[in-house]
Parts: C-alpha cells; sequence; structure tokens
C-alpha cells in the first residue's frame, strides 16, 4: 500500500473513531442528564399532553353545548319557553336574544284585541297590564346586562313601545332620544328606527274618535190580517 492511500486510510479511521466518541459521549450525558433531571422531564411531559387533551375535548364539549343551546332558543314560541331557556344558555348574545323575543311576544299578546284573546291566539290569561309589565322586566334585564350594544338599543326600543302601550308619551319620547344619542353614526338602523317612532308619537297621542251609531227605526208591530203582496211586502191599501 502506498504512502497516500495508507494515510486516506487512518484518516478514515480517525474520523469513525471521533465520531463513534461523539456518539458515547451523547449518550452518557443523555443518561448523566436523565438521571439528574429525568423525573422533572416526564412530569412536564405528562402536564403537556395532558393540557393538550383537556383543551381538545374542552373546546369539543363547549362547540356541543353552543349548537345545543342554539337548538333550544330556536324551538321555543311563546315568551315563557324563551324566558326559560334565556336562564339556561351560556351564551350572551343567546341570552339576550331569548330575552329580547320574550318582550316581543308580551308585547305583541298585549295589543291583541279581546276577539283575538278569545280564538285562541294568546296563550296566556294575564292581562294587557301584566303582559306590558312582563316585557318591560324581559327587556331591562337585558340592558342591565348585555354586553352588545346592537340588543342594548334593541331592548331600549322595546321598553318604549311598552312606554306606548301604557299611553306614557312622554317617557317613550325620553327612550327614543336616548337612542338617537347613543347609537349615534355607528349605529344608524336602530338611530333611524327611534327617530321614526319618535315623530309618530303625535299622531298617536291623537285618540281616536268614532262615529255616532245610527239610530234605529222604529217600526210597529206586523198586522198578520194584511194579505201581503207577490214581492213579500205588507199590501197596503
Amino acid at each position: 500500500m502506498g504512502p497516500t492511500k495508507l494515510c486516506c486510510h487512518m484518516d478514515s479511521e480517525h474520523r469513525h473513531e471521533l465520531k463513534s466518541n461523539d456518539l458515547v459521549e451523547t449518550i452518557t450525558g443523555f443518561k448523566d442528564w436523565w438521571a439528574k433531571h429525568g423525573l422533572h422531564a416526564s412530569i412536564i411531559v405528562v402536564v403537556v399532553a395532558g393540557g393538550v387533551i383537556f383543551w381538545r375535548v374542552t373546546s369539543t364539549n363547549k362547540v356541543a353545548r353552543q349548537e345545543n343551546d342554539r337548538t333550544a332558543v330556536a324551538g321555543q314560541t311563546t315568551p315563557y319557553g324563551f324566558m326559560q331557556v334565556a336562564g339556561e344558555v351560556e351564551s350572551s348574545g343567546l341570552r339576550d336574544y331569548a330575552l329580547i323575543r320574550a318582550g316581543d311576544l308580551w308585547l305583541e299578546q298585549a295589543a291583541m284585541t279581546p276577539d283575538q284573546t278569545e280564538a285562541g291566539e294568546s296563550d296566556t290569561q294575564q292581562t294587557p297590564e301584566e303582559m306590558l309589565q312582563a316585557a318591560k322586566s324581559a327587556y331591562q334585564q337585558v340592558i342591565a346586562k348585555t354586553q352588545s350594544a346592537p340588543h342594548r338599543f334593541s331592548a331600549m326600543l322595546g321598553l318604549a313601545a311598552v312606554a306606548e302601550g301604557e299611553q306614557d308619551w312622554d317617557q317613550a319620547a325620553n327612550i327614543y332620544d336616548d337612542v338617537i344619542r347613543q347609537a349615534g353614526q355607528k349605529y344608524n338602523a336602530h338611530r333611524d328606527q327611534a327617530q321614526l317612532r319618535k315623530g309618530m308619537l303625535k299622531s298617536l297621542k291623537i285618540p281616536l274618535v268614532f262615529a255616532a251609531d245610527p239610530p234605529v227605526a222604529e217600526t210597529g208591530p206586523v198586522d198578520e190580517s194584511v194579505p201581503l203582496d207577490t214581492t213579500g211586502q205588507v199590501d197596503t191599501p
């Protein structure tokens, strides 16, 4: 073997020995490190893995609860049903919606005529005054608890409608003014609605005047001895 080949062979063996020594040192160093910190490392791994699993399970359960809450709210048709689910759902947005719908339904039923109530279109035996108070309570709960400006303005418009039902025109106007001022340009739909309904208060204040019933014509007793003509009328001489 020539000098060049011998030198290359020795260099190759030297590099292999260095790599082997590095691997041995690495393994030995890891064993020493694990002996000192292995228990803590194992605890950290378990905690992290448990945290990831807990987060995934919690997220899945939260999504399922939200879907169940939406289904529960969507299935209600009466103010009592909406009030019940409002106290059960976790989402503040769904709670606000349920309370507002309860108030709106009570307002609708309070405005029903006696004929509509007798026909079964109302699902409650409450008086109109009691329904207005129930609607007011629902709207006030939204205003006290909500973090949503649109929900608060919707509830305020509902309160103004309750004031109209009670013929408290000044209170209704004050609420509309509050909505107009607070909504501003950002919530122009609520502002425009408040302006429109405030403008209608003047006409609502005017009591309806009905025409008097026409006088009933007085007719005497029919003389059965007088024969009827062919048209069915009494034949007079």
